[in-house]
């Protein structure tokens, strides 16, 4: 099962936002399968990736990446529906240069 991901981050370039990728890619314990990079309006870029768990029920998915979220921050705000469609939003990232995090599953697509 596949979550979605975004990280809002301050850098001022993409060669630094691609600087912030690579740690987050450390830090991160769920299999990036694809990433985009993309200037934000309002300042810096938005890091968008999506990664592949070993869960294989909707139950264990959503456990896996709320997991996958504490160790990229704290204090999460958990949105939608936690049996088909959930999201997570923090603005307390502990990945330095990642400004906000949110993550995205949703059973009826297969992610």
């Amino acid at each position: 099962m596949k979550s979605h991901w975004k990280f809002w981050c301050d850098a001022k370039n993409e060669k630094n936002a691609g600087v912030v990728l690579s740690k987050l890619r450390n830090s991160f314990f769920l299999n990036v399968v694809d990433h985009t990079i993309d200037p934000y309006h309002k300042g810096g870029y938005v890091i968008s990736l999506v990664a592949a768990g070993r869960a294989t029920t909707w139950n264990d998915h959503i456990v896996e990446v709320i997991a996958a979220g504490q160790t990229l921050g704290r204090g999460w705000t958990i949105l939608g529906d936690i049996n088909d469609q959930a999201e997570g939003w923090s603005n307390e990232s502990n990945v330095s240069g990642i400004t906000s995090v949110q993550w995205a599953c949703d059973m009826r697509y297969g992610s």
